[in-house]
């Protein structure tokens, strides 16, 4: 008969083994190959949260190589070759930030500035930014930081790839709306912006609109800002629920 391939992509991958498995055990049908494009069949590698330190140590090889790639790195790191630079930050991650997290609070506070500022030199990262973090950054935080003083997102599938902040500008006014799940807070700074903070990834709407974002669990949060009282009160939508919020 013909030649039997299973390909799984990303969250396929597994789905392909489940899917080989039910074939064998279902139809005695045996493949004659199977194909695991981009695998992840460990989702501690990826889900960020707190208690797995696991994906915060390995995606920083990732963040790394965007950074050299994007220019965003201090000359000492840029004008290394590239395999050389990861090599050396595969080393620090092994050897020094992987200890100091299992150290926890045990690390003083000369040894956690110091471990920021490499982790910051090595990324392209601001270091107060990553010391705020408490030396964790997800793949959320990342793309939207590193180079948001040129307003551009890196690509989360490519890290090669930018895209412009297009959903209006940030400024007097403006409404940055953060948000995990139902928690939900409000601050106003200096210059007016209203921030309704509690998550990881910030979208940036006006006094009135909307717009969506990935959230910590990987699930598109829905947001749209209806107004900004002179009281301070925000009245807004998340996933269609009407809600509202007081600085």
């Amino acid at each position: 008969g013909s030649r039997k391939y299973v390909a799984g992509e990303s969250y396929g991958t597994p789905r392909a083994a489940g899917v080989c498995k039910y074939l064998s055990d279902t139809y005695t049908m045996n493949l004659n190959g199977l194909m695991l494009i981009s695998s992840i069949n460990d989702f501690s590698a990826v889900v960020f949260e707190d208690g797995n330190d696991l994906p915060y140590a390995s995606y920083i090889p990732t963040f790394a190589a965007d950074a050299w790639y994007h220019g965003m790195l201090s000359p000492e790191y840029q004008d290394m070759e590239l395999e050389d630079y990861l090599e050396e930050v595969r080393s620090f991650v092994e050897d020094e930030y992987i200890p100091a997290l299992f150290r926890g609070s045990r690390n003083t506070e000369e040894e956690t500035d110091a471990l920021a500022e490499k982790y910051a030199g090595y990324t392209g990262l601001d270091k107060e930014y990553v010391l705020r973090s408490n030396l964790r950054i997800t793949l959320d935080d990342f793309l939207v930081e590193l180079m948001k003083d040129k307003k551009l997102l890196v690509g989360r599938i490519d890290g090669r790839i930018t895209g412009p902040v297009t959903i209006n500008k940030t400024g007097s006014g403006d409404v940055i709306a953060t948000i995990r799940g139902n928690v939900v807070s409000v601050t106003a700074d200096g210059s007016g912006d209203v921030r309704l903070e509690g998550s990881a990834k910030e979208l940036i709407l006006d006094k009135s609109g909307s717009g969506s974002f990935y959230s910590g669990n990987m699930e598109t949060q829905k947001v749209t800002v209806t107004s900004v009282s002179g009281s301070g009160e925000v009245a807004y939508k998340e996933n269609g629920k009407v809600k509202s919020a007081t600085k």
